[in-house]
């Protein structure tokens, strides 16, 4: 009983999608302090640091992974609808370039690419620009759901599997998961799912939730509370690859002549190689990234699933 409560606790959206986040946020912070600073120089001689200091450590990161925790969360929520508006604004430039630059449409086109080279070396470059192009669109759409509302991702899921705005899928038929879900929401509510906009989706969705908790399923709170800490983790990662990228670019004379800062993080590396600071947060800031639209992905489609699920026991 112990261990199940102490298994919730740390699955919890509070604990994994803030506190852990808000404790990432604390070491940060430590990691670009001066290493002049007495207190904190003694954090990089780990060797010397008594027992007791890591256990003080360790309940100073808890507590201000609490305080910092809901900070970023909200920062990240804030920062997932900016990058959100920046992607609509990609989305109309797309639009401009289609509508008023029909050649470089075309070029950029798969079709174009796939059948309008002339000899064997252009269609093999043209093979490489149509593979990129695969590649962009697929990381488009991962990190295009990593920036959207669960309630939105929940309504245009639904809309590209029911074909009510992108047209039928290419099987012409929804997946399997969404057939059920379709005639689980007709049962309980009276309602045409597949029929439903997408603004109506949305209004919705909070149904479907409800009905998921009340009916005792959890599974899909678990990937909101892992895509919450990832989307809470590239906001961190990203505020810090800025801090040591403006140090780094500082130290080199760039902004400041003859500024000499040696932060914490910078005793880890040799001096020559503390560009890889900025560049490894960077690189994990992108894998959250990524990965918190992963896991959006899979939270709606467990939500789906267990919906059909206790919806179809009644």
């Amino acid at each position: 009983m112990v261990q199940n409560k102490l298994v919730g606790l740390f699955s919890s959206y509070d604990i994994l999608g803030k506190s852990l986040p808000g404790a990432v946020f604390f070491f940060g912070i430590i990691s670009v302090l001066p290493v002049q600073s007495e207190l904190f120089a003694q954090l990089t001689n780990w060797s010397e640091l008594p027992a007791g200091n890591f256990v003080v450590i360790l309940l100073l990161a808890i507590g201000m992974g609490l305080v910092f925790g809901e900070a970023i969360h909200t920062l990240a929520n804030n920062s997932e609808q900016f990058v959100a508006w920046l992607g609509r604004r990609a989305i109309s430039a797309a639009g401009f370039v289609r509508d008023n630059l029909p050649e470089l449409h075309r070029f950029l086109n798969s079709e174009y690419t796939d059948y309008a080279a002339a000899t064997p070396s252009e269609a093999r470059v043209y093979r490489v620009i149509a593979n990129t192009k695969q590649w962009y669109k697929k990381r488009y759409f991962g990190l295009n759901a990593s920036v959207k509302s669960h309630r939105r991702l929940f309504a245009e899921t639904c809309e590209t599997n029911y074909g009510t705005k992108w047209g039928p899928r290419k099987d012409e038929e929804p997946k399997k998961i969404f057939e059920e879900f379709a005639d689980s929401f007709e049962k309980k509510f009276d309602t045409d799912l597949p029929k439903t906009n997408k603004s109506e989706l949305m209004e919705i969705y909070p149904l479907i939730t409800g009905e998921v908790t009340r009916s005792g399923g959890a599974e899909f709170r678990r990937f909101q509370s892992i895509y919450s800490f990832c989307r809470s983790m590239w906001v961190t990662l990203m505020i810090f690859s800025i801090i040591h990228f403006v140090i780094y670019i500082a130290n080199r004379g760039y902004i400041i002549s003859q500024f000499d800062y040696i932060s914490v993080a910078a005793t880890v590396f040799p001096l020559n190689q503390t560009s890889l600071i900025p560049g490894m947060l960077a690189i994990s800031c992108i894998l959250f990234l990524d990965a918190a639209g992963t896991y959006k992905e899979h939270y709606v489609e467990y939500l789906v699933a267990e919906f059909s699920l206790y919806a179809g026991e009644e």
